[in-house]
């Protein structure tokens, strides 16, 4: 059985973009979302995309008000964590 962790990812959010999406470049996670930072609609699209794309808990731990945030990915372990981003790394390329 996989031991499952905590582990914390650091992104750069862009609001109001015309399509969301999530690009990888040069080792940093760019989430794009259509949603005003504004009335925390752009916290919860984050955690909405990122939930449906890990399959598990995500918390925004630090940057509510910032495009700067940290979020704390738990419920799954390392690998999988790692392998998931390696899949946006490779879509982002396309």
């Amino acid at each position: 059985m996989k031991k499952e962790e905590i582990f914390k990812l650091n992104i750069c959010v862009h609001p109001l973009s015309k399509i969301s999406k999530i690009i990888i470049t040069d080792n940093k996670l760019h989430i794009y979302i259509k949603e005003a930072p504004e009335k925390n609609k752009a916290n919860k699209a984050i955690i909405k995309m990122l939930k449906s794309i890990f399959k598990t808990q995500i918390t925004i731990t630090k940057g509510l008000a910032s495009k700067r945030k940290q979020i704390t990915i738990s419920g799954k372990d390392k690998e999988d964590i790692k392998g998931i981003l390696q899949k946006i790394s490779i879509s982002s390329m396309h």
